[in-house]
């Protein structure tokens, strides 16, 4: 709660005058038993509420930091976590979600709306992981974030016939490893500030990142600045600062979905010329299975709903006869290789299966976002979905269920009213 939340509750009568005064002698920070002293002044002080440094942190004090965030702040990152404090911090806040490639630890109950654009870069597929750390650290704080993978000067080509999009953005991220050349080559190609990454990536000449990070810093580009190595956050802090700075009012704002699972990385292709059928960004998912013969349907629904508030991207029933024709259904669960354990924990509890089947699954997944428009009965999301050079606009149905209860349109009427919104913005 920020300072002027805290103040209309007062003023509203939901929050009395003791329990404010209590509130406010914490600021400027919370002593937690001498071990963490938590700056809850932060977010108003600087426009961002505190970070936790996962990595080195018994288990008794991240827990203890997590709990004591969440129930103060709208949400809470966490960076460089291992999947076991995951698990530790998911059984006290169920609501918590890791990335097991970033290693982002977070609880996020209401995104930030996502402004402006900010361009993530990678020399190549190994500096990923901390470009996801940076590209979620930066949606997380409200940025609308665009990823462009493996487009490093050992194949230029790549990088050029995406540098007209890339230089759309108010600020870019380069994140390269080896000799650390990609941020000098895009601060020399475009007219926005650019924010270098050296990583670890590479060779042993390469002494653990050193070699990129004294290229970068020795770079004769203009316009370039270099954070620490395998530093993802503070080059996204920095660049969400500079984001909120160009953003101007009535540029495009995101709404991200909710609920939404974890963010996976997703490989940013060249855009595709027209009529090109060249196979869209792809994502590593996991099917999960099992056969379940002695449950109602009240039951199979109750799980189905579990599944999907848990992150699942997907769960469907299918009628099946087992041995002896036993008649049943297959349940089957899409979901992410770090949420496997959950999934399973959901299913064990509340079906009577013994055994789940796991199977690895490649996916096309087409590039998306989440837009608002305004239709003439009020405000509508939808999903804008891209192949080669078309978007494809999908309205989300809970916008068309409010807008037909509301207006007394019937379905199809609503559905055409949120397409033709999106057409015409």
């Amino acid at each position: 709660m920020d300072t002027r939340e805290l103040l209309q509750n007062v003023q509203n009568g939901s929050l009395s005058l003791e329990e404010a005064e209590a509130m406010l002698k914490k600021l400027p920070y919370e002593d937690l038993g001498g071990f963490a002293k938590l700056d809850h002044h932060r977010q108003l002080r600087q426009g961002f509420g505190e970070v936790v440094f996962c990595s080195g942190k018994t288990d008794e004090h991240l827990l203890a930091i997590y709990q004591n965030l969440a129930s103060r702040q709208h949400g809470v990152l966490g960076t460089r976590a291992s999947a076991h404090q995951f698990e530790l911090v998911r059984r006290a806040i169920p609501e918590v979600t890791y990335d097991a490639v970033s290693r982002i630890l977070k609880y996020d109950p209401a995104p930030a709306p996502q402004i402006g654009r900010i361009a993530v870069c990678t020399a190549g597929t190994a500096d990923i992981p901390v470009a996801e750390e940076a590209a979620q650290t930066a949606e997380f704080f409200g940025s609308y974030v665009k990823r462009y993978y493996d487009v490093g000067v050992a194949g230029i080509h790549r990088l050029l016939s995406n540098i007209d999009e890339i230089n759309q953005a108010n600020c870019i991220i380069a994140i390269a490893g080896m000799e650390g050349a990609l941020g000098s080559v895009l601060a020399g190609l475009v007219d926005k500030p650019v924010i270098a990454v050296p990583t670890s990536v590479g060779y042993g000449a390469n002494l653990g990142g050193i070699s990129a990070l004294l290229t970068m810093i020795n770079s004769c580009a203009n316009g370039i600045t270099v954070v620490n190595i395998d530093n993802g956050y503070g080059a996204a802090y920095t660049a969400t600062q500079i984001n909120r700075l160009a953003t101007r009012a009535g540029d495009p704002v995101h709404i991200p979905a909710r609920p939404e699972p974890p963010a996976a990385p997703a490989l940013t292709h060249a855009p595709q010329s027209a009529g090109s059928a060249a196979s869209a960004p792809t994502a590593p998912l996991w099917l999960l299975e099992t056969n379940i013969d002695d449950s109602t349907g009240e039951a199979l629904g109750y799980v189905m709903d579990k599944l999907m508030a848990a992150g699942a991207l997907d769960v469907f029933y299918s009628p099946i006869f087992m041995k002896k024709n036993r008649p049943a259904y297959l349940l089957r669960i899409m979901c992410r290789q770090e949420q496997i354990a959950q999934m399973e924990e959901i299913v064990f509890t509340h079906t009577t299966t013994i055994g789940i089947r796991r199977f690895g699954v490649d996916r096309t997944a087409l590039p998306r976002r989440i837009e608002t428009v305004t239709t003439a009965h009020g405000p509508a999301q939808v999903k804008v979905c891209t192949f080669g050079t078309e978007e494809y606009v999908y309205p989300e149905f809970e916008s068309v269920r409010a807008i037909c209860e509301t207006s007394g349109l019937s379905y199809q009427e609503a559905y055409q009213e949120v397409c033709w919104a999106w057409k015409h913005q």
